[in-house]
């Protein structure tokens, strides 16, 4: 267990020293792995900025890897992390921040006709993250309840937490106080 959620430095092992380990021999793979992980303990920490400096690094991972968690793990994250950057971005980041959501929301749609079980959460939310941008209400608060219905229905905690997490700030930014309570008590408790 760790002290600092951001970090897997433990008493037996300091991630620093891990990551010099990792530069000094460049294996892709491993390097690849870190990145990845990191970036999915960004967005699951809700640090969108930290998991913007992970997006290249963890690219590395997606060449050198047959895993397929690893590739959605990191198509989710990415276009998540945009989404959320995409606020308040300046004009000249806007558009590979848009580049990236949308190539993730694209990927997810595709997988999720094939596995709806395993992918429609993230997809719903995606989704719900683009109509938010595009300012079309309706159809956002319809895909965030059913991004959080879905991570319910597949049991997914982690995902239920980030979906709620984001319901409940949509509601409360568009002053829904009434309905971003019971997104953010699931939040809490997921």
């Amino acid at each position: 267990e760790t002290e600092n959620p951001m970090s897997f430095s433990t008493k037996e092992m300091s991630e620093e020293e891990f990551q010099k380990r990792l530069k000094s021999h460049l294996t892709m793979a491993p390097t690849g792995w870190y990145m990845n992980h990191k970036l999915w303990q960004s967005c699951l920490m809700g640090d969108f900025k930290a998991a913007q400096s992970y997006f290249a690094g963890s690219e590395i991972f997606l060449l050198n890897t047959p895993f397929a968690h690893g590739v959605t793990m990191q198509a989710f994250c990415t276009a998540l992390a945009s989404a959320h950057l995409l606020t308040g971005a300046a004009d000249k980041d806007k558009k590979p921040l848009l580049k990236r959501l949308n190539k993730g929301l694209k990927q997810y749609r595709l997988w999720t006709k094939v596995n709806p079980a395993s992918f429609s959460a993230q997809c719903f939310l995606l989704e719900a993250e683009w109509a938010r941008l595009h300012h079309k209400t309706d159809l956002a608060m319809q895909n965030y309840t059913q991004a959080v219905n879905a991570a319910k229905e597949n049991g997914n905690l982690h995902l239920l937490g980030i979906t709620s997490e984001r319901a409940a700030e949509f509601f409360a930014e568009k002053d829904y106080e009434r309905l971003s309570l019971p997104f953010l008590r699931e939040a809490l408790h997921a």
